[in-house]
């Protein structure tokens, strides 16, 4: 390149030069004076521009291509990490395996699709399992990746056993698939439920449609499915149709819901559920029944889920959220 430009600005010169040593000629022969010696001098500098235009074209065509390599290359190397079995890919973000994030990461599912009523867990064996009518449908996600739609009325992805770990963690990325309407329409739509091995310590995540606001609800059932400890969110959390959003729910034997993040950010912190919070058994979609028709299944897509055999801290919840945004 750096050949070419000089080579350019030597021609450019004998350009220039030329059109000066016949101008002055010209000049001197003909007795045409300044005005043809101008028009000559506008001549040459038009030739100058014209070759500079090109030169451009040329070294942003360049440029082009080595942002296609570029962006072919970091292609290339998210393929490499995929299959290299070092690191962990979760929320549009490679991990190496090492890494104090994803130290404990028990479950990872990307919602890629759903083969035989079943979800694969990327990173071990607990597949999400469904059946018939009630799962949810393959819609385009966020990442480039699938989601899943559930209709709001029997769609359920559900795990029976994983390990009965002291704390656990659940992220998942949601897209709520209902308008709020003047006064909200007062249901609950239920996010999911868990510990349901347990009988009557279960507790659920709920997107309560209630004053314009979809205020997170939260719960901790009594044998008879009423709400032994609950609690409303009322951070004026206003969520939108069809927008995503990263739920991040901490849980501990002492209760089943410790932290709650909303997009990395906390919407509150404390103790509410009984003890042995986390038996077996998680159901994603899904709200305990009782004979209150406001109770309804989660309506909107649910894209990927990830479970960790431990707390994340707030700064935790934090990076994951903004890792995912930044990419790999």
């Amino acid at each position: 390149m750096k050949g070419l430009f000089e080579e350019f600005f030597k021609w450019k010169s004998a350009i220039v030069d030329m059109f000066f040593d016949n101008s002055r000629a010209q000049a001197h022969l003909r007795g045409q004076g300044a005005i043809e010696y101008l028009l000559i001098i506008g001549a040459a500098i038009l030739v100058v521009a014209i070759v500079t235009i090109a030169i451009t074209s040329v070294l942003n065509q360049g440029q082009q291509q080595s942002i296609s390599g570029i962006t072919s290359a970091n292609s290339s190397f998210d393929q490499l990490k995929e299959t290299s079995g070092a690191y962990y890919r979760v929320n549009n973000h490679y991990y190496l395996k090492s890494d104090p994030l994803v130290v404990e990461l028990n479950s990872v599912w990307r919602m890629d699709n759903v083969v035989g009523g079943k979800v694969a867990d990327t990173i071990g064996e607990n597949s999400l399992t469904c059946s018939g009518d009630s799962c949810p449908l393959p819609v385009v996600g966020l990442f480039g990746e699938n989601a899943l739609q559930f209709d709001g009325q029997n769609d359920v992805l559900s795990l029976d056993t994983y390990p009965n770990s002291i704390e656990r963690t659940i992220s998942v990325w949601l897209s709520p698939g209902f308008t709020l309407v003047d006064s909200g329409d007062g249901k609950n739509y239920g996010l999911f439920i868990t510990n349901v091995a347990s009988g009557n310590n279960m507790g659920g995540v709920f997107l309560r449609n209630y004053y314009q606001d979809l205020i997170f609800y939260v719960c901790s059932f009594n044998i008879d499915n009423s709400c032994g400890v609950e609690k409303d969110i009322f951070n004026s959390v206003l969520m939108e149709k069809d927008k995503w959003y990263l739920l991040t729910v901490v849980s501990s034997k002492s209760s089943n819901f410790k932290s709650i993040y909303l997009n990395g950010v906390s919407l509150v912190a404390g103790a509410y559920g009984t003890g042995n919070a986390t038996s077996p058994g998680i159901r994603f979609g899904d709200i305990v029944p009782d004979a209150d028709p406001n109770k309804v299944n989660f309506k909107g897509k649910i894209g990927e889920i990830s479970i960790w055999n431990k707390a994340l801290s707030a700064s935790d919840v934090n990076a994951l959220y903004n890792n995912a945004l930044s990419g790999n």
